[in-house]
């Protein structure tokens, strides 16, 4: 179980998860592209990071993981899913979103003062990015549950809207 964390955060907000996963998963909590322990970056982009969390599951030699994916790590999740639809054998996302738009205004005029006062790349690539299409989640062909929180920083219609374009997907809200 690959387990992907959310913008501005890194593996350890997964300790607690994977203290109770430990003995039924082997798991992967890396630090995502500019975010932990990982090298800081001058530019971010969410499909150098699903390219990344691919070419760690292929070093690792890992056999159809299963990726959870919390905020951005779910972007990447739905990425992954996508890009090579062979890799996963089940994607849990939790809080993505699949355009800049599926943020609450309110969110997004946060994270354009954040961006606005510190230049910060990981600020402007959640104001630009992703752009995932129709297609793209439509091509999505493992199980896949898709969760969000009833007072979630993404718009209900939005979850709402990636289940419904995702074959078979489950939602839990």
């Amino acid at each position: 179980l690959i387990m992907v964390h959310g913008n501005g955060e890194d593996h350890t907000i997964f300790y607690k998860a994977a203290e109770k996963l430990k003995d039924r998963y082997t798991l992967v909590l890396p630090d995502s592209r500019g975010h932990g322990q990982s090298e800081a970056v001058s530019e971010i982009h969410y499909e150098d990071m699903a390219r990344d969390i691919h070419e760690l599951a292929l070093a690792l030699n890992l056999k159809k993981p299963a990726l959870y994916g919390f905020s951005d790590g779910g972007i990447i999740g739905l990425l992954v899913a996508a890009m090579w639809p062979e890799q996963l054998s089940r994607l849990v996302v939790s809080g993505a979103n699949v355009f800049p738009k599926g943020l609450k205004a309110a969110e997004l005029a946060r994270y354009k003062e954040k961006y606005q006062n510190t230049g910060n790349p990981r600020y402007r690539m959640i104001l630009e990015e992703p752009h995932i299409s129709d297609e793209m989640l439509g091509s999505i062909s493992v199980p896949t549950d898709v969760l969000a929180a009833s007072d979630d920083m993404i718009k209900d219609e939005h979850t709402r809207y990636i289940a419904r374009h995702i074959k078979g997907s489950v939602l839990r809200i």
